[in-house]
């Protein structure tokens, strides 16, 4: 999903977080060199990579039907 220059489309948003999630959030892209808008991308694909794992049809799709 890249645009003619190579980079991904995007688009500011604004919401709300804990403060507390908020300290810890400049921490860890502190020491890790991460802006807050990758480490938010980040964190967002692997809520949506896990919740889509937990689905049935996910396996389903991807193996055949899955006995449990």
């Amino acid at each position: 999903m890249q645009n003619g220059n190579g980079k991904t489309p995007r688009e500011n948003t604004s919401f709300s977080i804990d403060i507390g999630l908020l300290s810890l959030l400049k921490e860890y892209c502190h020491r890790n060199d991460r802006s807050q808008s990758d480490a938010a991308n980040r964190a967002i694909k692997l809520l949506l990579a896990n919740e889509m794992a937990e689905t049935q049809a996910f396996w389903e799709e991807r193996y055949g039907e899955v006995k449990e």
